[in-house]
């Protein structure tokens, strides 16, 4: 009887241990390679570029190809447009462009990460939605842009351009571009 207890119990602790360790797993951030860096599988997207129910909380900073440019928590590009104004703010992006450009959106307090805090903002769209500004600026990220750090969007039309740390366009007018 002793050995059938002893059976009993080593096969209850092995289902115990196996079970946390599938627990374990099943809630387990994934990675790819980077401290620190969640895998492209851990940030689903939406098919228009925007990642799916995603609120931007973080802003920040990032070298690029076109120069230094303003990337989200995802560590998108955002970009502005010509076509929009920034005093006051104003979005005209609706519709089939919103799904070109999907607006970066914000539901509660919006950090950026080493820059100046006094330049974001917010403005409400014609659907209720909050979107996020800078400098006065409505921000978008590109449906084009599918990797951390690219910046396809940048000069598309002649009128998106990728967003400065200071909110002025990438470009030769301003201090962060090439």
């Amino acid at each position: 009887m002793v050995r059938t207890g002893s059976a009993t119990l080593a096969a209850v602790m092995a289902t115990v241990v196996l079970s946390a360790c599938g627990s374990r797993t099943a809630t387990a951030t994934p990675h790819d390679g980077a401290a620190g860096s969640p895998s492209r599988a851990a940030r689903p997207r939406a098919a228009a570029g925007e990642p799916a129910g995603h609120r931007t909380a973080l802003i920040m900073p990032m070298p690029s190809a076109v120069g230094q440019v303003v990337t989200d928590d995802y560590m998108l590009t955002l970009y502005r447009s010509d076509n929009d104004a920034a005093s006051p703010s104003a979005s005209h992006c609706t519709g089939a462009c919103a799904t070109r450009w999907p607006p970066v959106l914000v539901d509660g307090p919006v950090t950026y990460a080493d820059g100046d805090q006094s330049l974001v903002g917010s403005l409400t769209r014609p659907d209720g939605t909050r979107q996020l500004t800078l400098r006065g600026w409505p921000l978008y990220r590109f449906a084009g842009d599918l990797a951390e750090g690219e910046a396809n969007g940048h000069r598309v039309d002649g009128v998106w351009f990728a967003v400065a740390p200071d909110g002025a366009k990438v470009g030769p007018s301003s201090s962060s571009g090439p």
